[in-house]
């Protein structure tokens, strides 16, 4: 659901390697739980002294989830 809502809001689909740890990992791994990180910021810049974030990737974000959150709730729903 994220890809296409990436794709369609002319995004990158490609992945990036998210380097560090997070909350999300214990959801994944210990509960099974499928999972990714999406996010508007840069994740070279995250929790530097610099970080900051362009507005153009933020409303991009936004846009996405818009998108992809309801498909894949719809998805879920499908197959319950």
């Amino acid at each position: 659901a994220f890809r296409e809502a990436v794709v369609a809001e002319g995004g990158d689909p490609r992945p990036e390697l998210m380097y560090g740890r997070g909350d999300i990992e214990f959801l994944a791994n210990d509960h099974k739980v499928p999972a990714l990180y999406f996010g508007p910021g840069d994740v070279n810049a995250a929790h530097t002294a610099d970080e900051s974030i362009d507005l153009d990737r933020y409303d991009l974000a936004v846009r996405v989830y818009e998108r992809a959150v309801p498909a894949f709730l719809s998805s879920t729903a499908r197959r319950a």
